[in-house]
């Protein structure tokens, strides 16, 4: 619940007790025209690599997966024509 206080003007509330003072926002930074770093072209060198890599990795876990379905489907084969009938 507020209430105005007698004595000040000022709007005082019963359950907010923070007293501490605002702090202004910091200013806004220096504006450069000039690149801080060195050319885009220069940081994504080894991008390229790395998506290389990453492609190599996908097909040979795509051609891992493949043999695995092979030999289980090979074995399931073998079950079948082993079983009793």
């Amino acid at each position: 619940m507020a209430r105005i206080g007698k004595e000040s003007n000022r709007h005082e509330s019963s359950t907010h007790s923070d007293d501490d003072e605002v702090e202004p926002a910091p200013g806004v930074g220096e504006v450069l025209f000039k690149p801080v770093g060195g050319p885009l072209d220069e940081h994504l060198e080894d991008e390229d690599d790395s998506e290389d890599l990453v492609e190599h990795l996908e097909r040979h876990l795509e051609r891992r997966a493949e043999r695995q379905v092979h030999v289980l489907d090979r074995l399931s084969e073998k079950r079948r024509q082993e079983a009793p009938r």
